[in-house]
């Protein structure tokens, strides 16, 4: 009896041994198969991953991307393919003058977006679209009498566009938005319209009396060396596209201001740079010399004059930036003006030392 309960029991110790090596290879094997899962944004470039730094990585423009290994694999890096976001933000320009503003956003695909407001301003929320770095340099620096400041931010796969409007604007200013598309270069285009709440009625006669005190000396003399240099170091189709009659409230001043420079150029005429001539008192000619404004010899530097006699000295490189040059960020569209009044100030120097005074036409 004694011997065959203890050999019941080395029976049942076995068994007990058996079981649990089987429930021990069970349980790792679970654990073999077992999975975690990293989230991550994928690079710039398709590149190698590390996989603890590939949780919570984060990069502009991509949709966020799931990568799943498992806990003992011997993967130490991953590749991972690119899926960029839907939308691309091209561009983005602002215009101001004489008390009303606009925002523009360019996009390869159609926008969905919404606008939500704040006290001190708005928001524009563009979902699932990215910016190209043309789009974010034209972000930078953006100031008018009505805005203080803009900024644009990635978060997640939106990008949000944060206006900051000026105190004297807040409350007074009516956000309206229109949404169109550009022909020309395949780009939707959608647009915040900053409207004074009164109308403006009274910024549009100050303009236009600002408009009747431009005379000959701002078109001639060293003017003519400003202009010169802003039209050959601003990209030709893009000045062009922001002369051009477009519909924007920007077009009744540009056309005001380009009537004027035939008033006041020598002869009474619009002359642009290949000879061509244009009578501003013939609406026709008018109208044709408007379509080869960015040609008009001085028509940059009344627009200059023009600003300035509106506009506060803080303001007045941005607003002339909208005007002329709305696809060009700020910092590289003062280093075009500076070197643009470099060479006017040369220019006068040189004029004063041969002892030439006042303007000479075509100078």
């Amino acid at each position: 009896m004694l011997t065959l309960g203890f050999a019941t029991f080395a029976l049942f110790g076995a068994v007990l041994v058996l079981v649990g090596a089987v429930w021990i290879e069970a349980y790792y094997h679970f654990l073999e198969q077992r999975q975690v899962t990293a989230k991550v944004v994928e690079p710039a470039v398709p590149e190698l991953v590390e996989y603890q730094e590939a949780q919570g990585a984060l990069l502009d423009g991509y949709r966020q991307q799931e990568v799943h290994l498992l806990v003992r694999s011997r993967e130490k890096k991953v590749v991972i393919d690119l899926s960029p976001l839907p939308n691309t933000l091209e561009a983005m320009t602002h215009q101001y003058f004489s008390g009303r503003g606009a925002l523009t956003f360019l996009t390869k695909e159609a926008l969905t977006f919404r606008v939500q407001k704040a006290s001190d301003g708005f928001s524009v929320v563009l979902t699932e679209t990215g910016k190209s770095p043309a789009a974010a340099a034209t972000m930078e620096g953006v100031q008018s009498a009505n805005i203080k400041s803009l900024k644009g931010q990635q978060l997640g796969e939106d990008l949000v566009v944060r206006v900051t409007l000026t105190e004297a604007a807040q409350g007074n200013i009516e956000p309206r938005s229109t949404q169109g598309y550009d022909a020309a270069r395949g780009l939707h285009k959608f647009t915040i319209n900053l409207n004074p709440a009164d109308g403006g009625a009274s910024a549009v006669n100050k303009a236009l009396a600002a408009l009747s005190r431009i005379d000959t000396r701002d078109v001639t003399g060293c003017a003519l060396a400003y202009d010169r240099s802003m039209r050959d170091q601003l990209e030709r189709d893009a000045l062009a596209r922001a002369l051009a009659p477009s519909g924007a409230f920007t077009d009744r001043y540009l056309r005001g201001a380009l009537k004027r420079l035939g008033e006041v150029s020598p002869g009474g005429v619009i002359e642009l740079g290949n000879g061509a001539k244009f009578r501003p008192s013939i609406p026709l000619e008018l109208s044709a010399a408007g379509s080869q404004s960015f040609q008009a010899t001085g028509y940059l530097a009344l627009l200059r004059t023009f600003v300035a006699q509106l506009e506060p000295e803080p303001f007045r490189r941005n607003t002339l930036r909208g005007l002329i040059a709305p696809e060009v960020g700020s910092g590289e569209f003062d280093a075009i003006a500076d070197t643009a009044e470099k060479l006017e100030s040369q220019c006068g120097r040189e004029r004063a030392t041969a002892g030439v005074s006042g303007p000479t036409p075509g100078s």
